[in-house]
């Protein structure tokens, strides 16, 4: 059966994850050391994703309690804005390939734990989000992987089966519950692999393609770039 939908996580596949540097600016403002600011910033991070029980605010008070802090109005504010400017670098080649991907014909998609408010930043501020097809966040759907109902949420905005959809995350419990949901699934871990991976679905051209663009002209302003992002095969 060929591919007609391909679906892409966005944290660490379509996003270039942030060095822990640039964590610093958070912790800063919320009066936490690194090491502790960075195990509670994930501790929780499972339900901020899905919003139940914690939006936003209480996420962040919660974090700032559990360190023996507390947070005004303001700084809370202040932290939902950087932590979503935290997340916006993207992986030139891939945005390339949607690209690609979209003049073939083949619908795309986001499927991605993300909270409310990170999602509202990057709806109001990520133009290349116009390039997808359908765009599932868990803060919208009180869902997160690897549920696989969650998965079945995106499929029902595509019109591809399930069989004719690959999915792309870097969690192994991700892309299982994809194939639960009938889905079929690779784990991400560079573009080199991906290229791999993908040469069974017949998608590998599109993906050299993608990487022949990016390669002879200049990244957008405000893109990240990855030294992986080569062909290396």
């Amino acid at each position: 059966m060929s591919i007609k939908a391909v679906v892409f996580d966005y944290g660490n596949v379509l996003n270039e994850p942030p060095p822990v540097i640039q964590y610093q600016a958070l912790a800063r403002l919320a009066g936490i050391d690194d090491p502790e600011f960075l195990e509670l910033y994930w501790r929780n991070r499972l339900d901020y994703d899905r919003s139940i029980p914690l939006d936003g605010p209480a996420y962040w008070r919660q974090l700032a309690m559990s360190a023996g802090k507390q947070l005004s109005a303001e700084q809370i504010s202040q932290l939902i804005d950087l932590d979503g400017r935290l997340w916006s670098g993207t992986r030139p080649i891939l945005i390339e390939w949607v690209k690609v991907l979209r003049k073939q014909g083949r619908e795309t998609a986001i499927l991605s734990n993300m909270p409310r408010e990170i999602a509202a930043h990057l709806r109001r501020t990520a133009a290349w989000l116009g390039l997808f097809d359908h765009l599932v966040f868990s803060g919208e759907h009180g869902l997160v992987k690897p549920d696989a109902a969650f998965c079945r949420v995106c499929l029902e905005g595509l019109r591809a089966q399930p069989g004719e959809v690959l999915f792309i995350d870097d969690r192994e419990d991700n892309v299982e519950g994809a194939r639960e949901a009938g889905m079929r699934a690779v784990k991400f871990e560079s573009i080199p692999q991906l290229i791999r991976d993908v040469e069974p679905y017949g998608l590998r051209p599109s993906l050299e393609e993608a990487s022949r663009n990016v390669a002879v002209r200049p990244a957008p302003p405000g893109f990240a770039s990855s030294t992986e992002e080569g062909l290396g095969v």
